[in-house]
C-alpha cells in the first residue's frame, strides 16, 4: 500500500517538478536579462530582446537563417518597375523583388499588384503591425510576417520588433524599465 502511495506521489510531483523547472529558467532568464538591461540605453533594450528572441527560436530549430539573414540586411533588387508607384516607395519595391526569391514569397508582389487596394489599406494604416496582412498572408507565422513589414514599412519595424518579442518571450521583456 506504501508503494502504490508513492507511486502516485511520483507520478503527481512530475508535472509540478516540470512547471517548477520551466519556473526557474524564465526567472533566470528574466534576471539575466534585467541585469544586462540595466547597462543599455532605453532604445538597445528592444535589440537586446530580439536578440534574445532570435536565440531562442534558433535553439528550437524554428528559425531560418535565411530569413533572418533577410530580415537584417533588407537587400534590394534594383532595375525592376514599380507598377504601384503611386503609393509604394521604390525602394520597398525593390526589397520585395529580393523577398520573393523565396519561395514562401514568390508570390507576394503579383498579390500586392491584384489586391493593390487592399494592402495600401493596411500599408497607409497608422500601425500596420498591429492589423492582419491582407488575404493568406495573414495567416503566416509572426516571423515570416516581419519579413513583409520590413519590406513595405520599415519605418514600422522596431513597433512590429516589439510585438514579435512581446509574444515570443513575454512583455516583461519588452515594457522592461
Amino acid at each position: 500500500e506504501s508503494n502504490a502511495a508513492t507511486t502516485e506521489d511520483g507520478e503527481d510531483s512530475k508535472p509540478k517538478l516540470g512547471a517548477r523547472v520551466d519556473l526557474l529558467v524564465d526567472t533566470a532568464c528574466f534576471e539575466c536579462f534585467s541585469y544586462v538591461a540595466q547597462a543599455l540605453f532605453e532604445r538597445h533594450k528592444l535589440i537586446f530582446a530580439c536578440q534574445l528572441c532570435f536565440r531562442v527560436l534558433a535553439q528550437a530549430g524554428e528559425l531560418q537563417m535565411d530569413f533572418f539573414e533577410f530580415l537584417l540586411r533588407g537587400p534590394m533588387e534594383a532595375g525592376t518597375d514599380n507598377p504601384l508607384s503611386e503609393w509604394l516607395d521604390d525602394k520597398a519595391w525593390a526589397t520585395l523583388q529580393t523577398l520573393k526569391q523565396f519561395e514562401l514569397y514568390e508570390r507576394l508582389p503579383d498579390e500586392i499588384v491584384g489586391s493593390a487596394k487592399r494592402f495600401r489599406d493596411w500599408y497607409e494604416l497608422e500601425r500596420p503591425e498591429e492589423q492582419p496582412l491582407p488575404g493568406d498572408w495573414k495567416k503566416m507565422p509572426e516571423f515570416n510576417r516581419l519579413l513583409i513589414m520590413r519590406c513595405l514599412r520599415p519605418d514600422r519595424m522596431s513597433e512590429a520588433l516589439g510585438l514579435f518579442a512581446k509574444n515570443c518571450v513575454g512583455s516583461k521583456y519588452v515594457n522592461f524599465r
